[in-house]
């Protein structure tokens, strides 16, 4: 049987990495070509093309411009004008972190790194530079490298959160657990509302199956008391403890704040499932899959309540449709398989 859902373990790079779109894995080293078209003339960007006619070397109206065109994700005309506003003010470093952030979002990670280290070079010890950099290379999994970039960053002002926050990823990955829980301590020693920090010391705690997880779950909440994550954090905790009531009222608390939540859907019908009682559970199953349609195993829980209860047509039907979003799922087969043998 599939396991409960769990929250991820690690900071989202999302959140980690900044703004921009977020690549699916390192690039080549080449900006996808885009379809030839027109560049798009707003208002705002007419208003900044009369303004560069007047002002042909001023920087900073390539670099507003090249942020609108970013905005209608015109990738290649956003380049040229940072790139443009680079060569008219070379020490402007905002520059080079937006170019670099352009190069990131296509996949391009070993470009925008090489942005960065000249913008480093134009600007030397500029700690959110150097954690950028530390950043990118910990994408790319060349951990000492980002360590070093991140402990420049720290010898320039030790009091920068971000910097410990990418060496507890960096630890976590090296499975260094007992360093990447001061770092995370560090973190909210600084930035005593930081919550994402208490949710990752959380979970580095719940792997311990340590009680002390609930303490920093509780400061999250003590933040924000409805934080969606932090709730979900709780109630698995709860979960993995057996306390099932005390999880399902946090479940609960998340369907009614946020009703698409299906991962709460979810786990309550592994809840239920776990209780025998597997109508609540066929329900709470149905409910994560009409929340989210091409949710495998939740047909494949669906699939099993329906097993159980002796609803043969109705599990092959689920296991089916499982096997339709999920080729390779393996109790998904295995379903088939004793339906198959039960004939």
């Amino acid at each position: 049987m599939k396991g409960l859902l769990s929250i991820s373990f690690g900071l989202s790079l999302v959140l980690l990495l900044g703004a921009g779109c977020q690549p699916d894995k390192p690039g080549s080293g080449t900006t996808p070509e885009e379809p030839a078209q027109p560049i798009p003339e707003t208002p705002t960007i007419k208003a900044i093309n009369k303004q560069i006619e007047q002002h042909p070397d001023n920087a900073v109206l390539y670099f507003n411009r090249g942020n609108q065109f970013l905005e209608l994700q015109q990738l290649k005309p956003a380049i040229r004008d940072f790139q443009k506003a680079i060569s008219l003010d070379s020490v402007n470093i905002s520059f080079y972190h937006a170019l670099a952030q352009v190069y990131f979002s296509t996949s391009n990670i070993k470009e925008a790194i090489n942005i960065l280290k000249l913008g480093k070079r134009a600007v030397p010890n500029h700690p959110p530079t150097l954690i950028k950099l530390g950043k990118y290379h910990f994408y790319l999994k060349e951990h000492q490298k980002a360590v070093n970039f991140l402990n420049d960053a720290l010898k320039i002002n030790p009091a920068l959160a971000e910097a410990y926050l990418v060496k507890y990823l960096i630890l976590i990955e090296k499975e260094d657990t007992a360093a990447a829980i001061a770092n995370l301590q560090t973190v909210v020693e600084l930035e005593p509302e930081n919550i994402q920090a208490y949710l990752e010391l959380a979970e580095v705690f719940i792997r311990k199956g340590d009680p002390l997880a609930l303490a920093y779950i509780d400061n999250a909440l003590r933040i924000d008391s409805v934080n969606i994550q932090a709730l979900f954090k709780k109630a698995m905790y709860f979960q993995q403890n057996k306390n099932y009531t005390e999880a399902i009222r946090h479940y609960k608390k998340i369907n009614r704040l946020e009703p698409q939540y299906e991962k709460s859907f979810y786990n309550l019908g592994h809840i239920y499932f776990q209780l025998d009682s597997l109508a609540q559970a066929y329900k709470y199953f149905e409910f994560a899959i009409k929340v989210s349609p091409a949710y495998t195993d939740a047909f494949y829980m669906r699939g099993l309540v329906s097993e159980m209860t002796g609803d043969m047509d109705k599990a092959r039907q689920n296991y089916h449709q499982t096997l339709k979003l999920d080729p390779e799922h393996p109790m998904a087969t295995q379903g088939i398989a004793r339906l198959s043998n039960h004939h």
